[in-house]
């Protein structure tokens, strides 16, 4: 069994949109730029569910993996951007891959403004996993 996420998902005080908490202390809304107070740091989160897949598992996506909440959803897609990444061969930097990579992912037109805060996650959550690292560090 792998490791589930059933926090709410943080909303900003200001717009109402919601965010996802990748740092220590207090937050900047991706959608409006307003100051959120802290809130639980999902990059540390992520990074011990996809340490415990790896080391249980050796991959970095469960094969029996169900979304049960919005949390689930988002380390789904961390998933696959480190699965892509391991398997592909043209970058050898995490940071130049999701940038090009993250203009792919597809999102509803209502979440369009967490694409740059998903890439800035997935960065930070690979920063825990390899600190310094490269590609061949990740594999």
């Amino acid at each position: 069994m792998t490791i589930h996420f059933h926090e709410d998902v943080p909303q900003c005080t200001a717009c109402g949109k919601s965010y996802l908490p990748y740092a220590e202390g207090h937050y900047q809304c991706p959608n409006c730029g307003a100051q959120n107070d802290p809130v639980y740091n999902f990059s540390s989160m992520a990074a011990s569910s996809i340490q415990f897949n790896l080391d249980n598992y050796y991959t970095y996506h469960p094969m029996a993996w169900m979304a049960t909440s919005k949390l689930d959803e988002v380390i789904s897609v961390l998933f696959n951007l480190f699965t892509m990444f391991k398997e592909q061969k043209e970058y050898a930097d995490y940071n130049t891959f999701v940038s090009l990579k993250i203009e792919e992912l597809p999102l509803d037109p209502e979440n369009e403004y967490l694409r740059e805060h998903i890439r800035h996650l997935s960065v930070a959550v690979f920063n825990r996993l390899v600190p310094g690292g490269t590609k061949m560090e990740f594999m």
